[in-house]
């Protein structure tokens, strides 16, 4: 129950990060088969909130290697909505998938995004990476897993509120 001191900076067992000017929020955490951490939630850019990946060395300092500018963050807008991710699921390959939804205020959609190790959107599976859940309700994704061939996504659908558990193909061509 006591701090790991061989994590963070001056071996302290605390990283914190900041990313944008307001509000950044973790929801998942996930080791990577290489033993770095993967943390998804979002992160606020003044006009509304995007989802952000984070990807930490083991010791807690960000992977310089991660992400189009090599700072060890990603933040992805899907539209011009608030989006927040709450859960991920790291392949074997190293891609991984995030999955979350995105509210503008009168309606939410709950989406799944497939990234590459590398933290770009893979451009092979979905539209750009993004698969959107929609049914025409207020959708929210809270959880992922593996499914046969591909993923399983579970939350909530609104009005009436009803649980949601949505099989999406893992192929490339899973539009």
């Amino acid at each position: 129950g006591t701090l790991d001191t061989s994590f963070g900076p001056g071996d302290t067992g605390i990283v914190t990060t900041a990313v944008g000017s307001g509000d950044d929020v973790a929801y998942a955490v996930l080791e990577t088969p290489d033993n770095d951490l993967l943390v998804v939630g979002y992160t606020d850019n003044g006009a509304n909130h995007d989802v952000l990946v984070l990807k930490y060395d083991s010791d807690g300092s960000l992977d310089t290697t991660f992400g189009a500018s090599n700072n060890g963050m990603v933040t992805t807008a899907i539209g011009s909505a608030d989006e927040q991710a709450y859960d991920l699921l790291i392949e074997l390959s190293g891609k991984f998938v995030v999955v979350g939804d995105t509210d503008n205020g009168s309606t939410s959609d709950a989406f799944i995004l497939r990234y590459t190790e590398e933290g770009d959107l893979d451009a092979d599976w979905g539209t750009g990476g993004i698969q959107s859940i929609e049914y025409g309700l207020n959708e929210y994704a809270r959880t992922v897993t593996v499914y046969d061939a591909g993923y399983l996504v579970g939350g909530s659908v609104t009005d009436p509120d009803m649980f949601m558990a949505v099989a999406i193909e893992a192929s490339p061509d899973a539009d």
